[in-house]
């Protein structure tokens, strides 16, 4: 918990002084997919020096120039093993500045480029926000669709009526 608390206070200095990316479509677009990045590979990313933060960024197309200092900031500080939390942070703190709702969409069959606009334009309208996704095929939804954020949960599946059903009889 202190460690997170610690981290938030860093993405939040980050985002007060060093010059923005004033809702830069690319910006945070990079930010969200280095956000989904480093949950599947935390563990990897706490063994990492300064320079390979740096070359992660890159891959990203974050600005490395003005991560760099944030970089050395807690490197300087002995917490470069935070960095991963850091920028989770600072997903969530630039989020919520900019109106950005993350989402997963999970169908039960792979969902067509038409079919993918029409579920954003949908989450967008719901939300009032721009929208942000990635979209997951779970076969176990049988003829359906779940929409998933940290806000909002909307599903239309046989398998949650049938939940529906189960949840009158028991």
């Amino acid at each position: 918990m202190k460690e997170r608390m610690l981290a938030y206070r860093y993405a939040k200095s980050f985002l007060a002084f060093a010059p923005r990316e004033e809702g830069s479509e690319s910006y945070a677009q990079g930010l969200y997919l280095f956000h989904l990045f480093l949950r599947g590979h935390r563990a990897s990313v706490i063994s990492c020096g300064a320079k390979e933060l740096g070359r992660l960024c890159a891959v990203f197309n974050l600005p490395v120039q003005k991560l760099s200092h944030l970089i050395k900031l807690l490197d300087t500080h002995n917490r470069l093993r935070l960095f991963a939390k850091v920028m989770h942070a600072l997903w969530e703190l630039y989020r919520k500045r900019y109106e950005i709702a993350a989402c997963t969409i999970k169908s039960s069959h792979d969902l067509t480029v038409d079919e993918e606009k029409i579920l954003q334009a949908f989450v967008q309208r719901i939300t009032g926000c721009q929208i942000f996704y990635r979209s997951v095929r779970v076969r176990s939804l049988i003829a359906g669709i779940r929409i998933e954020s940290d806000e909002f949960l909307w599903e239309q599946s046989i398998a949650d009526k049938l939940r529906r059903v189960e949840q009158l009889f028991y």
